[in-house]
């Protein structure tokens, strides 16, 4: 009889959705420690979808009396030996110049930066699709990236413009817990208060979870 209540009270804490200390009720994933991936559904990005990035960072010639950074050696060689040239394609980035090549302005933009993104939020996915049926750590199960200041369960995916973020669903009549994962981009602002808005661009998988407090 006691072994059965011992097992019957370590099915309820692993279960639990409200805080047994301060009752806060549970609702999210970092409500838990830990995370039981119960499935995983991966989904591919969209093939005619492109995600370009618009650099605003000024960067300035070698021998200019701002502060600012300056562009790759190989951009400013570059400029320096085509000193009429305005535009040069470097590791992705259309580099454009304004004014001479040692004092003028340099921008820069990439307009795809779908192989960067894939490079890095393929592993990811991966990792999660191998957790399917185990029990993880929260921070083993979220990724390795950036974590957004501004916007919950959004992360930076580096060297990008673009976000991956968890959208909770709530819950199934079964008690499964659902979040998708969504790519995200910069959306409109279209509010007067302004502030940084983002969109979602495509959804890249969905994962159904239970979460715990404590292991068996």
């Amino acid at each position: 009889m006691g072994k059965v209540f011992k097992f019957d009270l370590i099915l309820f804490i692993n279960m639990i959705d409200q805080c047994p200390t301060c009752e806060r009720q549970f609702q999210e994933l970092d409500d838990y420690p830990l995370i039981y991936v119960v499935s995983f559904n991966r989904r591919g990005i969209p093939v005619d979808l492109k995600f370009p990035f618009y650099d605003f960072t000024l960067f300035i010639g070698p021998n200019s009396e701002a502060s600012n950074e300056k562009p790759p050696k190989a951009v400013l060689d570059f400029f320096k030996g085509n000193k009429q040239a305005e535009k040069f394609e470097y590791k992705g980035w259309k580099w454009t110049k304004q004014g001479n090549w040692d004092t003028g302005i340099y921008k820069r933009k990439n307009l795809d930066q779908r192989e960067i993104i894939v490079a890095s939020l393929n592993p990811y996915l991966d990792s999660l699709e191998g957790f399917v049926g185990k029990e993880v750590l929260r921070s083993e199960l979220l990724p390795q990236f950036p974590r957004d200041e501004y916007f919950r369960y959004s992360f930076g995916i580096p060297n990008t413009a673009y976000q991956l973020m968890f959208s909770e669903k709530g819950k199934t009549p079964a008690g499964l817990r659902i979040a998708e994962l969504h790519l995200m981009g910069e959306g409109l602002n279209l509010g007067s208060a302004g502030g940084p808005t983002i969109q979602s661009l495509a959804q890249v998988g969905k994962l159904g979870y239970e979460g715990r407090v404590r292991q068996n």
